[in-house]
């Protein structure tokens, strides 16, 4: 069995390695490798956003048995900061996969009788095959016993139905979990595996109660009798309004909530405001802090308030309006004259409702003038703006909820590039001639185009930016000559020609292209 075992790690390494690909074998178990390989690749192929696999086998650490049936989820972000769950089952062999986008990832297994195990974090990339192997070990017998009786501290009466949990650890960080409930004597009995335990009790109206952790052995049967204190009577009251911290109404089904640490442990209590935003709710003397939720809205709390027995204490609160961005608006934000990207873009979205409440969120463009923005359901205006470019502004339209809607922009460049020279007229030897013919001409006729005898320096200039140019490129029919770095920006043309010549200059900043101008000259020597 091992000698078969090495040779299905000596394949996998071969595979991986030829693939360009990562193994983290944690154990090499049983199973046609290649085939499973084959069938993620196919699988990969089908989804070509989603070209990366990760994968492995799941078997039993103590066996060595494939497990089947065993859930294996996957928690990922990709490098545009989106994240998402997915899950899968391993199949009769214990082999399991995902297709997946590049992401930062953790695995986590649930099998039943085992163990849960999680890993650490790890990266897949672009086309890659990810293994990863586990041995899940399986939880012992419950061999050992906890046994004993529930009962009210002040009347020593038997409790009936309170909720006893027994929790078991060990020093490799798994957990285990056992519970039951008391019948009408009070007692309770729970089976426990041999180790490291802790008893927790809850019952209404009382205290809860949680031990130290104490050591049960193998066949062992231990008598764990607890008392629990009931509560005091809430002969204090907490009570106020809550309202809308934007528009002044009334908040109602806001839950607030009470709580109070006392030396015998926590007291809690809970209740809604009413159609006029109106609670009270009851709770014992002590140090008390309250709280507030309602969805779509940000909390509130109050705390360290003091009560005596017999108080009324008002607390009114006022929640801010926080809508739910179940939505996604995405694009890309380009250059209307290079079409290159805007990076770091400044994206600005307004938003409101019917009532009355407006929101406002920003983002930039990545270094493909990306960006991605989360958007609740209402009315929305994008403002969209980058360095050295126009502002862009939408009309205002809807977006509803669990949409993705795409938004591309194309912004104009806040730079003029102007030819000096030539103009409209007859150049020669880089003198313009017939100054005023010139002037006729290019008046009665504006679509003239100038007349290039002999050699030409070609001038342009910078008359309206915001964002400094370092250099424009010169180019003659598509054909790169030049770069010049200094204003007026410059390009001797001595070569000769009898025809017409496109002339490009293309400016640059220090994020690339800014601007592009192009004349049509003729040129005879």
């Amino acid at each position: 069995m091992m000698k078969r075992f090495i040779a299905q790690a000596v394949v996998c390494v071969i595979v991986c390695v030829f693939l360009g690909t990562v193994l983290i074998p944690n154990s090499i178990v049983n199973g046609n490798t290649s085939e499973k390989l084959a069938e993620a690749d196919h699988s990969a192929s089908q989804m070509s956003d989603r070209n990366s696999v990760i994968c492995g086998y799941v078997i039993d650490n103590v066996t060595g048995d494939p497990l089947a049936d065993v859930e294996v989820g996957l928690s990922w972000e990709d490098f545009e900061g989106n994240n998402g769950w997915d899950s899968t089952i391993t199949n009769v062999t214990g082999f399991y996969f995902f297709n997946t986008n590049p992401v930062e990832f953790e695995l986590h297994f649930y099998p039943e009788n085992y163990f849960n195990e999680y890993t650490s974090t790890f990266t897949v990339w672009d086309n890659q095959i990810f293994w990863f192997n586990i041995s899940l070990i399986p939880i012992p017998e419950q061999t050992a016993h906890v046994q004993g009786y529930i009962t009210d501290n002040i009347s020593g009466e038997p409790i009936e139905g309170a909720t006893v949990s027994l929790n078991w650890y060990d020093w490799e960080s798994h957990h285990w979990n056992n519970y039951t409930s008391s019948n009408v004597s009070g007692y309770y009995y729970l089976g426990s595996i041999p180790g490291s335990t802790s008893i927790y009790v809850h019952r209404d109206d009382y205290f809860q109660y949680s031990s130290d952790f104490f050591f049960t052995q193998n066949n062992s049967l231990i008598w764990f009798n607890i008392s629990l204190i009931p509560y005091p009577v809430a002969t204090a009251v907490v009570c106020g309004y809550i309202t809308d911290a934007e528009l002044g109404d009334p908040i109602p089904d806001a839950q607030v909530y009470v709580h109070c640490v006392t030396e015998y442990g926590a007291y809690s209590n809970y209740t809604d405001t009413n159609e006029i935003g109106f609670y009270t709710l009851g709770t014992i003397p002590g140090n008390v802090d309250i709280y507030c939720y309602r969805s779509d809205y940000d909390s509130s709390s109050s705390n360290d308030n003091e009560v005596n027995e017999n108080d009324t204490l008002w607390l009114n609160f006022t929640l801010t309006y926080q809508p739910d961005e179940n939505s996604e608006v995405k694009g890309y934000v380009i250059d209307s004259q290079t079409h290159a990207a805007v990076r770091n873009a400044f994206i600005r979205y307004h938003w409101k409702d019917d009532v009355g409440h407006f929101y406002s969120k920003s983002t930039f463009t990545d270094q493909k003038g990306y960006y991605l923005i989360t958007v609740p359901r209402g009315q929305v205006q994008f403002f969209i703006t980058g360095n050295g470019y126009s502002n862009q502004q939408t009309s205002w339209f809807f977006i509803d909820d669990y949409l993705n809607s795409w938004l591309n922009v194309t912004l104009e460049p806040e730079i003029s590039l102007v030819f000096d020279k030539p103009q409209p007229g007859i150049y020669i030897n880089n003198v313009l001639r017939f100054p005023f013919l010139s002037k006729i001409l290019s008046r009665f006729f504006p679509n003239s185009i100038p007349l290039i005898i002999g050699s030409l320096e070609i001038t342009v200039n910078i008359t309206k930016v915001t964002l400094g140019c370092n250099r424009v490129d010169f180019y003659i029919d598509g054909v790169y000559l030049r770069t010049d770095t200094e204003q007026p920006f410059t390009h001797t043309w001595n070569e000769k020609g009898f025809s017409k010549h496109a002339i490009q200059v293309i400016a640059y900043d220090n994020a690339g292209p800014c601007r592009i101008e192009t004349i049509m000259v003729r040129k005879l020597l």
